[in-house]
């Protein structure tokens, strides 16, 4: 397979949000390559822009960096969200950042103690400087973690050839 772009998923019920992290995200490269948003506005429709991100198997994504606000159709769908892409779909690799405007709802420690993400950020801190961090450090976690999953599955299916030989 041959990249030519990374693939980010921006999860909010706000259209402010999508547009301004968009226009903020136009000009990111990551080794080179830009950044592809998708955008969705829901929990239901994120999972559908999730699983046309797969590659066969729901934990195998082409997406590599999840921006998910917490509270949308209610105030736990983002979480709910989160808990769905690493339990249901299985997907390990997807590094995922909370974002959310009402951080009273879904106090930062016991988020980050209970739910498999990588980052917290309120909306006021989301400077496109700290969207930059986030996706590109994002980015090259997710990059570095495929990579690591694919060699270990490649391992696992050379280790009985070479039995059998």
């Amino acid at each position: 397979m041959h990249l030519s772009q990374f693939h980010v998923v921006l999860v909010d019920d706000e259209p402010d949000v999508h547009e301004i992290s968009r226009l903020a995200m136009r000009h990111f490269l990551v080794y080179g390559l830009p950044i592809r948003p998708h955008s969705a506005s829901s929990k239901a429709e994120a999972i559908e822009v999730l699983n046309s991100l797969t590659l066969g198997r729901p934990d195998i994504s082409m997406a590599s960096v999840a921006l998910i606000d917490v509270v949308m159709e209610t105030d736990h769908a983002g979480l709910e969200l989160c808990e769905y892409i690493r339990e249901v779909m299985q997907n390990r690799t997807l590094q995922i950042y909370i974002r959310t405007g009402q951080p009273g709802i879904a106090p930062e420690r016991s988020v980050l103690d209970r739910y498999d993400i990588q980052g917290y950020v309120a909306k006021v801190e989301a400077t496109e400087d700290k969207l930059y961090t986030l996706v590109k450090a994002g980015v090259r976690e997710s990059y570095f973690t495929g990579l690591s999953h694919a060699l270990q599955d490649l391992v696992h299916y050379l280790i009985p050839s070479a039995r059998s030989r």
